[in-house]
């Protein structure tokens, strides 16, 4: 007498797949949480008079995802490679000092986390749309 199943081999592949989900759609999913961080800081970044604005120069910097913790991790705004251009938004979004008469100037403290917060539940909904996304597609 023996038992046969069917199906099985398809159960197990669907089940390794499901275990490699992160894997495959984690850099997918913050790229795209990362674009809608991104967006929002071109929209609340301080801009000149003179037309000439270190927001158009913000971008997604770097996507790394880690080997040993498989997290994924992005760099949106200002980086070694937009320092030039967008330095001015680094030391809007912390103060400074006026060089000129000594003066603090402060109007603009704090732009970066307040545009993070305007957008972090968007972000987050994107990313998780996304991985359902995959993972339907799995099953």
């Amino acid at each position: 007498m023996s038992v046969e199943f069917s199906g099985f081999d398809e159960l197990i592949n669907d089940l390794n797949n499901l275990g490699n989900i992160g894997n495959k759609i984690g850099k997918k999913a913050v790229e795209e949480g990362a674009k809608i961080v991104l967006e929002q800081q071109k929209k609340d970044a301080p801009r000149d008079a003179d037309n000439e604005h270190g927001a158009d120069k913000l971008d997604i910097t770097e996507i790394k995802k880690y080997a040993k913790s498989s997290t994924v991790v992005a760099k949106v705004g200002i980086s070694s490679e937009n320092w030039e251009e967008a330095k001015h938004l680094y030391f809007q979004n912390y103060g400074y000092e006026l060089w000129k008469n000594g003066k603090m100037v402060n109007t603009h403290v704090g732009w970066i986390d307040d545009s993070f917060k305007k957008c972090k539940d968007k972000a987050t909904e994107k990313m998780i749309e996304i991985a359902k996304q995959e993972i339907d597609k799995i099953l």
